[in-house]
């Protein structure tokens, strides 16, 4: 016969089952801050590759209009070049190397390519900004000895004023090839070529 009193029964059962539900409970908490901190790492991880793809598109698009603007005044550039050559062989071709025309011509080439180097320094690199006020240089010290209307007060051949203007153009249109990713930097440096600054 069990002498156990009834109310200890009933209490030790009553207890069993509060620690049981407590047990219960504490499990089901400890389960589910486990999962809600693990979701909270998955949410970060997941906000930070969302961050990092939408910087990388947004660097892509950044090139692409940096691109888009860089070719526009680099074709523009060499549009000046065109014109000069232009406005100089058909002044060389008449045999008349101080025309006031191709002189008028120059100087709109050389106001045009002024508001492109503004440009360039805006968005360009430093070395096609450069190249470009150096090939200015080479123009306007072209346009210059034309404008002499004494031979004499020329002191130079058109070619030892016209060749250097060349040449700056060339380092310019290296350089602007370097800029948009159509030659890299040693290749610029194989075919740099060394011009005076104009007198």
């Amino acid at each position: 016969m069990n002498n156990t009193p009834a109310w200890l029964t009933i209490a030790v059962a009553g207890m069993t089952a509060v620690v049981a539900l407590l047990t219960a409970s504490i499990t089901t908490w400890l389960t589910t801050k486990s999962a809600n901190k693990r979701s909270a790492t998955e949410l970060e991880q997941q906000r930070e590759r969302f961050a990092q793809e939408l910087e990388h598109q947004r660097e892509l698009e950044r090139r692409k209009l940096l691109f888009g603007l860089r070719s526009e005044i680099y074709l523009k550039i060499t549009q000046v070049f065109a014109d000069a050559v232009t406005a100089l062989s058909v002044s060389r071709s008449d045999r008349s190397e101080g025309n006031a025309e191709t002189v008028l011509e120059l100087a709109g080439a050389l106001r045009r390519l002024q508001d492109l180097v503004t440009s360039c320094a805006i968005v360009a690199s430093e070395d096609v900004t450069s190249a470009a006020r150096g090939f200015g240089g080479r123009l306007r010290a072209t346009r210059d000895w034309l404008a002499r209307p004494d031979m004499k007060l020329r002191g130079r051949n058109f070619d030892d004023v016209w060749d250097p203007a060349v040449d700056a153009f060339e380092l310019l249109t290296n350089a602007m090839r370097v800029d948009l990713g159509s030659i890299d930097d040693s290749s610029r440096e194989n075919s740099r070529l060394t011009t005076a600054d104009p007198a």
